[in-house]
């Protein structure tokens, strides 16, 4: 995809600046009204600090619809219905033209800017002492490596892309943005390693149990819904080839588990197990009834850990990273606007080729087809319609549109 970055990137900047240049206007009189927002009331401490972490990962999780599509729709298993517009077709045919908005880098440039934003005033607040360094290490690390990760995906979809680490701030920074140049996909990848590799706190988990920002809210925990450091350098390396240092991430995050003093956990968190009774290994295909197809399991066993909260073993015990969907906030699951022909638009659907290829395997059971395929899908009236993606244990309806956003998971 070949995109005019920096016209596209100055315009939105321009338009964020007018929105909030409010905040560098003094009113006649000297007086600071109490409900007038200012800059200066932000980053003054921790509590300061989480709350811009956790805005910048609710703007990320704007992202799903773009990634998803940028993704599934331009490969092989996943195509348009008869209901998409002439813009998906044309990302599914790898025919864009440049007016075509699935292809706006701009979604991503926004949740960076915010990310340069945040990751200067940790390190101020580091150097005067507002933030400790140890809060610093973590929320720096957390977002240092988040803004990595979108880095990583505008180098995949759009090859050679601006590299903008500083944050902008005024008109003046606007005007130089045209001096950005793009850089190739091997540079980027260069400069992401190394800033990602010097990152001071590169753990699994991106806080520890007991951090504040670790909490149980509306039936789902937060811990995972922070970027997996690991990972992330982990797909670096492997993008750059360096399969010996992508492994050593890889393995990291698969053995985090080992010592836990829970055998459950240390046994079957992140690995490939068979259904022993528990919740924690539960996420095999199963039958009420051995060789009994019509026994499927549709609330139990695999499908069960796409729909489970966050706090459900099953879930746990598969995925790194993912990020919950309120079902009373907007903006709900966009996926149920892309898969649903009942509470959404029904614009994509599995592709021929995925349900073929899964109805020509055969399991060990004898049952002729990976049913890994049932569950991922639902045949309806109007075609079969993709639930791995909208799946949830409160049953989707026109006022229920959670979820969640499954970024990185073990299997």
């Amino acid at each position: 995809m070949k995109m005019d970055f920096n016209k596209k990137v100055i315009a939105l900047l321009a338009v964020a600046l007018l929105a909030t240049g409010s905040w560098s206007c003094k009113k006649i009189i000297d007086e600071e009204p109490e409900a007038t927002l200012d800059v200066s009331n932000a980053y003054r401490n921790s509590t300061d600090a989480d709350a811009a972490v956790i805005g910048i990962y609710g703007q990320f999780l704007g992202l799903q619809k773009t990634y998803i599509l940028q993704n599934e729709l331009r490969a092989d298993l996943v195509n348009v219905t008869a209901n998409a517009d002439p813009y998906l077709k044309q990302l599914a045919n790898h025919s864009v033209t440049k007016d075509n908005p699935y292809i706006d880098p701009r979604p991503y440039y926004k949740v960076i800017l915010n990310c340069n934003d945040a990751l200067k005033n940790f390190q101020l607040m580091r150097d005067d002492f507002r933030m400790s360094v140890d809060d610093y290490n973590k929320h720096y690390s957390d977002i240092g490596a988040l803004r990595s990760w979108i880095y990583l995906q505008l180098g995949i979809q759009y090859g050679s892309v601006p590299y903008i680490t500083n944050p902008v701030e005024n008109v003046d920074d606007i005007k130089n943005l045209s001096a950005y140049p793009r850089i190739s996909f091997e540079e980027l990848l260069t400069k992401l390693i190394d800033f990602t590799e010097k990152l001071p706190y590169k753990e699994v988990y991106a806080y520890p149990t007991g951090n504040p920002l670790v909490i149980t809210i509306d039936g789902n925990n937060t811990q995972k819904i922070f970027i997996c450091k690991p990972f992330v350098l982990g797909d670096l390396y492997l993008w750059s080839n360096n399969y010996l240092k992508a492994a050593e991430n890889y393995s990291k995050i698969l053995n985090v588990e080992n010592n836990n003093t829970n055998i459950n956990i240390a046994f079957d968190s992140y690995k490939v197990v068979y259904y022993g009774n528990s919740g924690y290994n539960d996420q095999a295909v199963r039958y009420a009834k051995y060789q009994d197809e019509s026994t499927l399991l549709y609330d139990q066993g695999w499908k069960s850990m796409f729909s489970a909260q966050n706090t459900n073993n099953v879930w746990n015990s598969e995925f790194f990273w993912g990020i919950p969907y309120s079902s009373s906030f907007k903006p709900g699951n966009p996926m149920i606007e892309l898969c649903s022909p009942v509470y959404g638009k029904y614009l994509i659907k599995p592709s021929k080729a995925a349900i073929d290829n899964w109805n020509a395997q055969r399991q060990n059971s004898g049952i002729p087809y990976d049913a890994r395929g049932r569950l991922s899908y639902e045949t309806t009236a109007t075609g079969p319609a993709i639930t791995k993606l909208t799946d949830n244990i409160i049953p989707v309806t026109n006022l229920n549109k959670g979820g969640k956003w499954g970024i990185y998971r073990a299997g």
